[in-house]
């Protein structure tokens, strides 16, 4: 194990970033002080568990830290999807930070690449299971026919009344939605399905490349 590899490559990765080690160190679970030392070259030997914390907080594969030339694309198994901010209207902005995902994950969904991005969860109203600030791995929904393709009791980005929303959706027989989020399940709403606006299914929470 070469720690001068490992050094720059987390280098590397921080710049590419714009992370402090701060920072870093609260989405890696690792101490800064810890962190530092890595990056300074004075810590010669992170455990397995160390190295997966921080391949999984730069959400690259382990193999990229040890000094691999892994090429991000879908000939080494894996793709790489834009990151997107939304304002309350649904309006999206590209950032400068992508995702990686592998190809057998992306596999599962049977979607088009091409149709996928990754949002940031915009408030906690699906806590548990999704929390503010996460990523999620997004289908774009089509501007036609999008409630066509609503699964019942999916997890749906979409604007309402001004704002926007993430909650689970159900169409109903009266061609209306209901509308309940994870963090008040006994809350369902009624939506009318002429007035909301669909941007994204959500598929997965992402962070972890299996």
């Amino acid at each position: 194990m070469d720690i001068t590899v490992i050094t720059t490559r987390i280098k590397d990765l921080l710049k590419q970033k714009g992370w402090s080690v701060g920072e870093f160190s609260k989405r890696c679970d690792i101490s800064a002080s810890l962190l530092y030392r890595y990056v300074n070259g004075e810590y010669a030997n992170p455990s397995v568990a160390q190295l997966e914390k921080m391949a999984s907080g730069f959400k690259v594969p382990i193999s990229y830290l040890l000094g691999e030339q892994v090429s991000f694309d879908t000939d080494a198994g894996f793709i790489s999807v834009f990151k997107w901010s939304l304002d309350r209207n649904g309006n999206r902005e590209q950032t400068s930070e992508r995702r990686l995902f592998s190809v057998s994950v992306l596999e599962r969904f049977k979607v088009a690449q091409d149709m996928l991005d990754v949002i940031e969860m915009p408030d906690n109203s699906m806590r548990p299971l999704l929390n503010k600030g996460d990523d999620l791995l997004c289908y774009a929904m089509p501007e036609t026919d999008a409630l066509c393709q609503l699964e019942n009791n999916g997890v749906y980005v979409f604007v309402f009344d001004g704002s926007i929303y993430v909650s689970r959706l159900k169409k109903e027989f009266d061609g209306s939605l209901s509308s309940w989020q994870e963090s008040t399940p006994n809350l369902v709403r009624q939506v009318p399905a002429n007035k909301i606006d669909l941007k994204y299914q959500v598929l997965m929470r992402s962070g972890v490349i299996e």
